[in-house]
């Protein structure tokens, strides 16, 4: 005797699905409504500044400024430097992460923004550099910070007072990987730190930083230093920017300059071709190249040996 296969039954069809679906004009009028509940409800509660509809909020473009890199203007995707995010400028030593600076520095007062530096490298140049890159020192305020914790209070308190006289400004920290962490300075030689104390404070601290420029005019840029994973796997990038994941989190933008060679004149070694990768972006497709020459004296180009208000 052949048994006939059982068959599995139908499942039961939910009786949301069978009920007849509404037309799309009928379905957005009742996500309307509810959305109007539900706003109604949480404004009682939390006041009127606590929830709004989407197309409620403020769209207006990023606020940037020109660069005098039109390679890495193009690489950014909206057309400048932007003020009021934060972007990460991160690479191995000798790429030209300081230059960049100084570069975005110049273009920063030439357009009016004032620029704040907090060094954590013991990186100042003397004022006649600056005056010879086109930079004019006084007209940068500059702060020498050991740690950490300096750093953000000093930022924070030049956020507020950028705020009150409602000015455009750049506020740079270099570098994050150079700042120590309180108690560090006080910790004996032969005293291992805290492990990953550097990472727990920005990702405790720097959602707080960073509330404080939302919508200004007040942009901030993280340069820091890469290190080398121990025991990376073939599939891994071998390298990572100190701070932990947070600070990658949390920035707009995050640049990554590579060196990719030397440029010599005759026999003698004048500068370096530095390629900035746009490794990640909130504000525009990421992934874009921007590939600028960077001379020894302090010059940056765009590779193909233009830059934008540079004398001759």
């Amino acid at each position: 005797m052949v048994r006939k296969p059982i068959l599995p039954s139908t499942p039961p069809v939910s009786s949301y699905a069978s009920m007849r679906q509404p037309v799309l004009a009928d379905a957005q009028r009742d996500v309307s409504k509810t959305i109007d509940t539900v706003i109604k409800t949480l404004r009682k509660q939390f006041g009127a500044e606590a929830v709004s509809r989407l197309d409620e909020y403020d769209s207006d473009p990023v606020d940037t400024f020109p660069s005098g890199l039109t390679s890495l203007d193009t690489a950014l995707g909206i057309g400048g430097f932007p003020l009021s995010k934060l972007v990460q400028i991160a690479g191995p030593e000798s790429v030209g992460k300081s230059t960049l600076c100084k570069k975005l520095i110049r273009e920063a007062q030439a357009h009016g923004i004032a620029p704040y530096f907090i060094d954590g490298e013991d990186s100042r140049d003397t004022p006649h550099r600056y005056r010879a890159l086109g930079i004019t020192p006084q007209n940068i305020a500059w702060s020498d910070a050991l740690t950490i914790e300096d750093a953000f209070s000093l930022a924070d308190a030049a956020i507020l007072s950028f705020r009150k006289l409602d000015k455009p400004a750049m506020i740079f920290l270099d570098s994050i990987a150079a700042f120590l962490n309180e108690g560090d300075e006080t910790r004996g030689y032969d005293e291992e730190g805290r492990r990953g104390a550097k990472a727990a404070f920005l990702s405790k601290n720097l959602k707080k930083l960073l509330d404080k420029i939302r919508g200004t005019q007040i942009g901030m840029v993280f340069v820091n230093q890469i290190r080398e994973k121990a025991n990376a796997a073939p599939f891994e990038d071998p390298t990572y920017e100190p701070g932990g994941r947070a600070l990658r989190h949390y920035s707009h933008v995050v640049l990554r300059m590579k060196r990719m060679g030397k440029i010599r004149k005759g026999a003698q070694d004048v500068g370096i071709k530095s390629r900035v990768n746009v490794k990640k972006s909130k504000l525009s497709p990421p992934y874009r190249n921007a590939d600028i020459a960077i001379y020894f004296d302090g010059r940056i180009e765009n590779l193909d040996g233009t830059s934008e208000g540079d004398e001759e």
